[in-house]
This record gives C-alpha cells, sequence and structure tokens, in this order.
C-alpha cells in the first residue's frame, strides 16, 4: 500500500477491525445481507451502504456505519465524504470471505481513497 508504513498499515487494520467489532456477530450470523443471496431473510435488513470515517491526521479509521433502510444517513456519507466500502462488505458476505480478507481489503478501499484523492477535503 502506497500510503502506510508496515507499523501505520497494522494500525490501521487493527482500527478497522475494532470500528467491526459492534457488528461482526451479526455479520457472522448474516443478519445483514446484501440482495442477489438466496435463503432466509436477515433479520435486520439488507445493506444499503456502509461507510467508514478515516482520519489522515491519526492514519485510522475512526468509525464504520451499516445503512440498511429508509434515505436518512450522514450528510458525509450521502454526500461521499467518508470510504465507501459496500461492495466489500457485499463481497464478504456474498462469498463467505473470512475476516482477514474483509480487513485488507477495506485497508485497501481506504488506501485507493486517498490515492484518488478523496481524503483531502477532510
Amino acid at each position: 500500500m502506497k500510503h502506510f508504513t508496515e507499523p501505520e498499515l497494522e494500525a490501521l487494520k487493527d482500527s478497522i477491525l475494532e470500528n467491526f467489532e459492534y457488528y461482526a456477530d451479526a455479520l457472522d450470523n448474516r443478519e445483514y445481507q446484501c440482495h442477489g443471496i438466496s435463503g432466509d431473510p436477515p433479520t435486520i435488513g439488507y445493506i444499503k451502504k456502509v461507510c467508514a470515517d478515516y482520519d489522515a491526521d491519526s492514519k485510522l479509521v475512526e468509525d464504520i456505519r451499516i445503512y440498511t433502510q429508509g434515505d436518512t444517513m450522514l450528510s458525509r456519507d450521502y454526500y461521499g465524504k467518508t470510504v465507501d466500502i459496500t461492495a466489500k462488505v457485499e463481497e464478504f458476505l456474498r462469498d463467505d470471505l473470512g475476516w482477514d480478507w474483509l480487513i485488507g481489503a477495506v485497508a485497501k478501499a481506504v488506501d485507493e481513497w486517498i490515492e484518488e484523492g478523496e481524503g483531502d477535503e477532510q
């Protein structure tokens, strides 16, 4: 990854895992789901959007939010001022990938977000 030293990358991954902790059991139990997967309907709902707050000063993810219904969301998520990790979480659920894969995929998404200059607006 271009924007992180090895220790920074490990700290970033730890912060991602820590922020997924609230959702971990529900994701593992498929209480959240993405459209296109057959089986029982999810208990909580279908994923609409998943966003991560990245802090450029600390180089850590500070919050992750999963939206499942309605149109209400934080304006910074709605207007794309945060890292959109929806596709990564959907792939994790759809292909039954492990947590190591998801944490690495989100870290890569953060790196790409920085590369695209999205983090400059924070």
